[in-house]
């Protein structure tokens, strides 16, 4: 049976990762928003914005796999036994009040990595879609300037304007794709 203060501040980790898979996929819905609005402006904003909540969950994530390992520790039935590197193991040692909290936290966490798996998707397409166009120059507006209503504004764009847009969606593109979370996905059991 595993208990004591590492318990506990693996619990307190799981929350803050919890959070930060939140924020995440709060930055995500934004970008999609954004993208589907057609503000271009923001681009490099929304690559920044999430290229920090992905690092952020880096570094979170690491400091659960070192907890993780001092949970095990503190099993005096363990020595010998592969660590218990999945949520699922670590609960299944845990006493009951901390089996609760970390079934909950491992339920809504898998849910959270669906939802972001889902909106990184949506983005990729809508990012993809957008470079589509702006390669065949079939209906690239060029980025919007306040006020504008960008339905009634000709598709005017030269050649910097290509290259400012190719680099913003490049740029969410490539946030997009450092988003790849296996530890975390191995820890939930997904």
């Amino acid at each position: 049976m595993i208990t004591g203060h590492a318990m506990d501040d693996l619990l307190a980790v799981v929350g803050r990762e919890r959070q930060v898979l939140e924020r995440l996929l709060y930055r995500l819905i934004q970008t999609a928003s954004l993208l589907t609005g057609d503000e271009t402006r923001f681009l490099h904003w929304l690559a920044l914005d999430l290229e920090r909540v992905a690092e952020h969950l880096r570094e979170i994530d690491l400091q659960r796999s070192i907890i993780a390992v001092g949970v095990q520790d503190l099993n005096p039935d363990a020595h010998g036994l592969p660590l218990p590197d999945t949520m699922t193991l670590i609960a299944s040692n845990a006493p009951t009040p901390y089996r609760f909290l970390l079934d909950d936290h491992q339920e809504a966490m898998r849910t959270l990595v669906g939802e972001i798996g889902t909106n990184v998707a949506l983005i990729r397409d809508l990012v993809r879609e957008q470079l589509a166009s702006i390669a065949s120059h079939a209906t690239p507006r060029g980025p919007r300037q306040a006020g504008d209503d960008h339905h009634d504004r000709p598709a005017q764009m030269d050649a910097l304007d290509r290259e400012i847009l190719n680099s913003g969606y490049g740029a969410v593109l490539n946030a997009c794709d450092r988003l790849q979370l296996p530890e975390l996905v191995r820890f939930l059991d997904c």
